[in-house]
């Protein structure tokens, strides 16, 4: 029975130790994420592409820009563990006219993996 115990805290253990590690990586992550101001006054009517990687989060998406504005954002990849609710941050670019927007708490990480690719399509 003891080595059955040994071996449960062992495994809760190291379960503790993954998660507070990446608990510290996806912070220290973030802090480095910045995301530049894009005018879409100054952008060509047209749809742009542009993806964005923040591990283990991938977004790749199509941003669309008619007679000065962003007129619709499509995430066309969002590969995410509980981030999904991320993905209404494209009404808020749109509403907003800005990328400066607000992450989605409880998926910040998502948010900001959607707000990269959007950057990376409008900047290239």
């Amino acid at each position: 029975m003891s080595k059955l115990v040994t071996g449960l805290i062992i495994v809760l253990a190291a379960g503790c130790l993954i998660f507070f590690g990446a608990t510290i990586y996806s912070k220290s992550m973030l802090k480095n994420v910045a995301i530049a101001k894009v005018d879409p006054r100054e952008l060509p009517d047209g749809t742009y592409s542009g993806e964005a990687s923040l591990k283990p989060v991938i977004a790749k998406v199509n941003v669309t820009i008619a007679e000065g504005k962003i007129s619709a954002v499509q995430i066309t990849e969002h590969q995410t563990g509980l981030g999904k609710k991320a993905e209404t941050i494209a009404s808020e670019i749109v509403d907003k006219q800005s990328l400066q927007v607000d992450a989605i708490s409880g998926a910040t990480m998502s948010s900001q993996a959607i707000l990269k690719a959007c950057e990376n399509a409008l900047t290239k």
